[in-house]
């Protein structure tokens, strides 16, 4: 059987090396010594405290300064998240009647009907489970008479039935907890987990049906009648393949050629100008006014492109 060495004692044995070296510095200096190495051994046995440490504990103990912003800052943050749900569904929700419903009217008056109805339904449904999940109380255990057990909260000093977990948020247990939504501001769990959830759903379902009935109005918005690669609302995708494939060529009409750029830029047209100049500390001022520019002229090669006029010879 192979034995693996204990990390601690190894750790202890070099300090003990390092102590042993330092016996010859005065006794201030080995007093400091030894409280910095008790120091440093006291924090060296909090990594490995026992042979049951992981990684996974380690990387634990790393994010306790993010467990610790979620725990002090999240309650306040909840009612800035829930404003921005507010104002979010609203805004999409007058994209919906300014821009789309006037789009339908003109193609369809039944489907303009049948839109109103379908979207109205959608909107209750959102509405009416996002302000139940998140004004409703998720549900906690009772001080007594509590039929099931099974621990006991140290942070409560309560029973906790099954399925039960302590938000420290909200700062009490909660009854089959899920999570502490920060866009609700507030627990998910027994009594408001089924809002929680069909709100979840009425939201993507809401957010599926805009995106189907603006389809026609962001196609022609971004494309007009040029066909796309992708279907229209894959609009990234579709980006990046005309990126690639019709790149739209940009040129600085201030792009004077490297050369001359440099000469622009320092105030030199020649090499005397340049040695005194630039190699000479000089007070000159910077050419032209500032207010007007000369632009730079280009033509279009078939087989090279867009290329640079200088004095009327094209350069690359």
């Amino acid at each position: 059987m192979i034995h693996t060495a204990n990390p601690a004692l190894s750790y202890l044995t070099v300090m003990m090396c390092v102590g042993r070296a330092c016996a010859w510095l005065p006794r201030k200096i080995r007093r400091r010594v030894r409280e910095c190495s008790e120091w440093m051994t006291t924090l060296y046995y909090t990594l490995y405290f026992n042979y049951f440490t992981t990684f996974f504990l380690a990387l634990e103990v790393m994010m306790e300064p993010l467990f610790w912003f979620v725990e002090k800052f999240a309650r306040f943050l909840g009612p800035m998240f829930v404003t921005l749900v507010t104002v979010m569904t609203t805004s999409v929700v007058t994209i919906f009647y300014v821009c789309l419903l006037p789009h339908v009217y003109d193609i369809s008056l039944g489907l303009t009907v049948f839109h109103l109805i379908f979207g109205h339904w959608l909107l209750a449904n959102i509405v009416f489970h996002y302000v139940m999940a998140a004004f409703t109380q998720p549900g906690t255990p009772p001080p007594q008479n509590v039929p099931e057990i099974v621990s006991v909260c140290k942070k409560c000093i309560s029973p906790k039935p099954p399925r039960t977990h302590h938000c420290t948020i909200c700062g009490k247990c909660i009854l089959k907890m899920d999570h502490h939504c920060p866009w609700l501001n507030n627990c998910v769990g027994h009594r408001n987990h089924r809002y929680f959830f069909l709100f979840c759903l009425y939201m993507w379902m809401g957010t599926i049906y805009v995106s189907w009935v603006g389809h026609e109005l962001f196609r022609q918005h971004f494309y007009g009648d040029k066909p796309t690669r992708f279907p229209p609302f894959l609009y990234p995708l579709n980006a990046i393949h005309d990126a690639i494939y019709n790149p739209k060529i940009y040129t600085n009409p201030f792009h004077y050629g490297l050369k001359k750029n440099w000469m622009v830029f320092l105030g030199f047209s020649n090499f005397s100008s340049f040695v005194r100049r630039v190699l000479l500390p000089s007070t000159h001022e910077p050419e032209g006014s500032g207010l007007t520019w000369e632009r730079a002229s280009y033509k279009f090669h078939p087989d090279k492109g867009l290329q640079r006029v200088s004095n009327g010879t094209p350069t690359s």
